[in-house]
């Protein structure tokens, strides 16, 4: 019994936020989210925020490509500035459990050798308190004031060459079920490579 989803061709590879970009360039008025306080942020806008943000990182707190940065935060508009912001930079992304206690934030950032976390002011207290056992950690930028932060720079971060196939775009933790969580490296052909194989299936599409 054949498939029922046509075959496809191997997917065109680029860095992650090419996608973002794209989109910003064609629908910048475009709705991206909806805040939990309803309000609306465009693709435009997110696009250049994390430019600016991207900017931020490089001459702010010094991200290099291949660095690792942090997000401790619940789901909100602020984590894709954040999370594009960083790969603009080259570095990956480590994303954390905002449920994590101590113990755990602990682990995962100095596993993932972090050297900046953007934390939502609800979890900071749990950051601050491991802060001092986490000596490769430069910055700490609490996430909400992100558009605030990022406003003070301009939306030209310096180019950054990447491989799609090698490069680590984001690195996520396993649940930890039979021992210490473990980082799980996905590069950016993963993520664009899955964003496209949804697409195929008709679940999303380019306005997704």
């Amino acid at each position: 019994m054949g498939s029922p989803w046509p075959s496809q061709t191997p997917y065109e590879k680029h860095h992650f936020s090419d996608l973002l970009k794209r989109t910003a360039e064609r629908l910048p008025d475009k709705t991206a989210f909806i805040g939990g306080d309803e309000s609306l942020y465009t693709f435009g806008q997110i696009w250049d925020a994390a430019q600016r943000t991207a900017r931020m990182l490089q001459y702010d707190a010094g991200v290099k490509k291949g660095e690792t940065t942090a997000i401790l935060a619940p789901n909100c508009p602020e984590y894709a500035v954040a999370l594009h912001g960083s790969l603009l930079t080259g570095a990956k992304v480590t994303t954390l459990n905002p449920l994590y206690k101590e113990r755990e934030v602990q682990h995962q950032l100095e596993d993932a050798d972090a050297v900046v976390v953007f934390v939502s002011k609800l979890f900071a207290p749990v950051l601050a308190a491991v802060r001092d056992d986490l000596p490769k950690l430069r910055k700490i930028y609490e996430i909400e004031d992100i558009w605030e932060l990022a406003s003070g720079h301009v939306p030209e971060p310096d180019p950054v060459e990447i491989d799609p196939e090698k490069d680590i775009a984001v690195l996520p933790y396993s649940s930890g079920t039979t021992g210490l969580p473990k980082g799980v490296m996905l590069t950016h052909y993963n993520l664009t490579s899955n964003l496209k194989q949804l697409m195929a299936t008709g679940l999303i599409d380019e306005h997704s």
